[in-house]
């Protein structure tokens, strides 16, 4: 199969894909026909492009913005030498219910996806439509178009930057006596005036694109049902190029299109001329398009008609700007994954395993400003513990220490197998987010015993944390002593850039955390696990002084379906082996029954509503010992205290 040309329309209601097979653009650029001569390019009319303006999201639409949030420097453009592409054509019928849910509803498979999934996390931007409406709404649409590309712009960063305007509404959106908040709303709205994006590589020349589009509306009572057929006709289309590299609607109704409907009892249709001479294009004989084609010979009829590379406004501004957004804006995850680990020996003896995050963290530069969360999902009857420490206190080495702290005895109880998913969330450094999961975090840490010889320690109340919705994970962490991340080089090979003088592998102990929303705190405790008598908490000063408790909490604003979190209910088996409780999720919620994908991040933590005396000390894992479904958990506690009654919710994210 060829390659294919991708057909966006965007609508009122939906963005939709359409795809035209067959149509290669590589091989058809030196076709040649009867009608391609073409007169000298420099009559092209670079002085169109000063109207040029980013694009906003507004529901499920994609919209020109209202005001110029960049100016392209004309001098400076020279458009790619004029290659004749052959006629595209294409038309179809597409019969869809109004819901998100359906594939063909969005811009799938390219960076489009990925702004616009960003942008509506940190904003809150809406894509949706009403339940109701999803139900009581079908969608019927046919579209023909007719598009000639006849040359390229490419818009180099040297030929485009920011107006001042712009510079000055930001400036003004991110200062300094604002809150984080305050930020986020007036950053919101300089980017419904400006646009959220812009794109770097326009397509010139000239399409005639014929949109016909009609929703039946379901009307129901208790006695009867029947259906009225009303039409809404589509705002705009534009083209892309075989790499799926993303675009959007050429201004789909700038002054460069000429406009004629045409309407009748079911239906209204509409016509754009975008390019050419549109008075050569004869209504009562459509199908007769060489006249106006003939047309489009001459370079100063050619209009922009597509758009390609798309990148968000914010990156026109400077570096320091860029800093101040992405600071308002909130850490992100800059990486993840899921790998498996592995246990042999006695479990009796305690040693750890450690994991090493040097392999992952080599292009993020500032590692030692970032948190890490990290969660295990248990293949058996065994439960892990976990805590982040750093290979000779270095900031700039961070792992993750896993013990294995219950296990049911067996024949093969010495070897045991989990899996450890983790994230790593920081604030980016550019707005490069194609790689990065939609969502958006407010994050904390609190240094729990600088001044206390016991074990355990509540924090104080953080506003930003919303215990009774959001997805709220802790990692307990042994901070680094070595802060300065030019003392070593995360990117040397391991074991061979320094020597060891510190090494988790060591470790003899474990630190965890649970949440208590009933008084809006935390609980931390250490226990040293070879203690076996009396009383197991750390009392070492060094080890004390160095805990501290990571959390976040993940933003409401999260747009993505494949995304899942929140919060679950628990209910714990009264069977019991040893010290070890079975649990298993009630009350499941939409997004809950996403954590079916064992190659997927899983990540839990615990939030206890009644837990006196911060009484229950111990580690949850997710289960999956019967392979298939991750709705049921696993705990084993430090102080021999299992859960049985108690009432306990699990906060959950899977990406």
């Amino acid at each position: 199969m060829g390659d294919t040309l991708i057909i966006i329309v965007i609508t009122v209601v939906t963005i939709i894909i359409f795809i035209c097979r067959n149509f290669n653009l590589n091989q058809l650029k030196n076709e040649r026909d009867n009608n391609n001569s073409i007169e000298n390019n420099h009559d092209f009319n670079l002085n169109q492009l000063k109207d040029e303006r980013g694009f906003k999201l507004n529901d499920n639409s994609i919209e020109s913005a209202d005001n110029q949030g960049f100016e392209i420097y004309i001098s400076n453009i020279k458009l790619v030498q004029p290659t004749v592409f052959k006629t595209c054509h294409s038309k179809k019928k597409c019969e869809l219910s109004c819901d998100d849910s359906c594939k063909r509803s969005l811009i799938l498979e390219t960076n489009i996806k990925a702004v616009s999934d960003w942008f509506s996390a940190s904003f809150g931007l809406s894509r949706k439509t009403s339940k109701q409406e999803h139900r009581n709404n079908k969608q019927s649409t046919e579209h023909s178009y007719h598009a000639y590309i006849k040359a390229k712009l490419d818009i180099q960063n040297t030929c485009i930057g920011p107006t001042k305007s712009y510079i000055k509404d930001i400036e003004d959106a991110v200062k300094d006596t604002l809150t984080t908040n305050e930020k986020i709303q007036n950053l919101r709205k300089v980017s419904e005036k400006y646009g959220h994006f812009y794109a770097h590589h326009l397509f010139i020349g000239g399409a005639i694109i014929e949109d016909i589009e009609s929703t039946e509306y379901l009307i129901t009572d208790e006695n009867s049902k029947s259906r009225s057929t009303g039409a809404q006709v589509g705002i705009g289309t534009s083209l892309l190029n075989n790499n799926l590299h993303a675009q959007v609607g050429a201004d789909i109704a700038r002054e460069n299109v000429n406009k004629k409907k045409f309407s009748n009892s079911n239906r209204k249709q509409e016509v754009r001329i975008i390019g050419g001479n549109d008075d050569l294009y004869d209504d009562q004989d459509p199908s007769n398009l060489n006249p106006w084609r003939e047309s489009l010979k001459k370079p100063n009829t050619w209009k922009v008609i597509g758009y390609d590379r798309i990148y968000p406004l914010f990156e026109l501004l400077d570096e320091k700007l860029q800093e101040k957004v992405l600071k308002a804006l909130g850490p992100r995850i800059l990486k993840y994954g899921v790998d498996g680990i592995n246990f042999n020996g006695d479990p009796n003896k305690y040693k750890p395993n450690v994991y090493y995050l040097f392999n992952h963290i080599r292009e993020i530069k500032n590692i030692h400003k970032c948190q890490i969360f990290a969660s295990i999902v248990s293949t058996k009857d065994d439960v892990f513990s976990l805590y982040v420490d750093h290979e000779n206190k270095d900031a700039s080495h961070p792992v993750i220490v896993v013990h294995r702290i219950q296990w049911k005895k067996s024949k093969t109880y010495c070897q045991a197998k989990a899996k450890l998913c983790w994230i790593i969330v920081g604030l980016p450094t550019s707005f490069d987010f194609k790689n990065q999961p939609p969502l958006s975090f407010r994050s904390g840490t609190h240094s729990a015993f600088e001044n206390n010889h016991f074990g355990i320690e509540k924090i104080t109340d953080y506003k930003f944390l919303d215990f009774n919705k959001t997805c709220i994970l802790a990692t307990c962490v042994l901070t680094a002593t070595e802060t300065d991340p030019t003392e070593a080089d995360p990117t040397a090979p391991h074991a061979t850039a320094y020597a060891i003088k510190y090494d988790p592998q060591d470790s003899k102990f474990v630190i965890g955390a649970h949440f208590t929303p009933c008084n809006k705190s935390a609980c931390l405790f250490a226990y040293d696990i070879n203690e076996k008598k009396g009383n197991p908490f750390v009392y070492n000063n060094e080890i004390l002084q160095r805990m501290s408790l990571h959390f976040c909490a993940v933003d409401e604003n999260n747009c993505s379906q494949r995304i899942g979190y929140g919060q679950i209910n628990v209910e714990w088996e009264k069977k019991l082996w040893k010290n070890i409780s079975y649990g298993k999720a009630i009350g499941k919620t939409e997004t809950f029954p996403i954590l079916t994908d064992v190659n997927r991040p899983i990540l839990v933590n615990q939030l206890f509503d009644n837990c006196d005396n911060c009484q229950y000390h111990g580690f949850v894992n997710i289960n999956n010992s019967d392979k298939v479904n991750f709705d049921k958990v696993i705990y084993g506690p430090l102080n021999s205290k299992p859960l049985k009654s108690c009432n306990e919710r699990i906060a959950f994210l899977s990406l």
